[in-house]
């Protein structure tokens, strides 16, 4: 009987390190997957940023393009006017 205590012995202590293995490999899976969530919020974000400027851009291109006709045309009509 003597060797099969120590045999459960053995497999109990290799479960109980198993389990500490997983705990702590738990852990570090939280912590990076914590960190993903941030960096992926982050890039969310800086995404957002961007297309808000490109929009801002586009439309400030669009205020440009009219002015310079605007002002294009009233050149035109510079010589009628004197």
């Amino acid at each position: 009987m003597k060797p099969k205590l120590r045999l459960l012995e053995i497999k109990t202590a290799s479960l109980l390190e198993a389990e500490t293995n997983l705990a702590a490999a738990e852990a570090e899976l939280k912590e990076t997957q914590d960190l993903k969530a941030a960096l992926q919020k982050k890039f969310d974000d800086q995404i957002a940023e961007k297309t808000a400027l490109q929009e801002r851009a586009a439309k400030t291109r669009k205020k440009m393009d009219q002015a310079n006709r605007l002002i294009n045309s009233l050149q035109d009509n510079k010589e009628r006017w004197i």
